[in-house]
């Protein structure tokens, strides 16, 4: 059943009314947290520090399966190379940062500190597979 946003998907999962529910983790920690929901595993490639005792889905019985939502800070072309590299060094140390850990951990949220060249080529790698997965499935705009 498609849903407009994960508030409902959530609470017709807690209601029974579906049976299982994919929505990022810092979405329903809460709801696994209180026992409100029954984690089964994690869509990552590694367990979240939120949920160690999840299994990741490949863990789980699905080899190869990763799914992940992530998100970046990103600039326009052009901007000076001093400048994308202080913002970079400046997000790192925010990523690993304890405040930052500290409270993004509850929220099943592990931050990743990457340089602009890793977190390009990751768009990369995600294009090419959601590219792949529109064409063997033959979506259409």
């Amino acid at each position: 059943m498609p849903y407009k946003g994960g508030a409902q998907a959530a609470t017709d999962a807690i209601s029974g009314f579906v049976q299982i529910l994919f929505d990022p983790a810092s979405s329903i920690a809460p709801y696994i947290s209180s026992g409100r929901l029954r984690g089964l595993a994690v869509t990552g490639a590694n367990r979240t520090k939120a949920f160690p005792g999840l299994p990741t889905v490949a863990e789980a019985g699905v080899p190869g399966y990763e799914v992940t939502t992530w998100g970046g800070i990103i600039a326009p072309v052009g901007v000076p190379r001093a400048i994308v590299t202080r913002l970079s060094e400046e997000m790192q140390k925010a990523a690993k940062s304890a405040f930052v850990t500290e409270r993004t951990a509850p929220l099943g949220t592990d931050p990743v500190a990457s340089t602009p060249e890793e977190f390009a080529a990751l768009i990369r790698r995600e294009f090419t597979k959601w590219a792949t997965v529109v064409k063997r499935v033959g979506l259409k705009l």
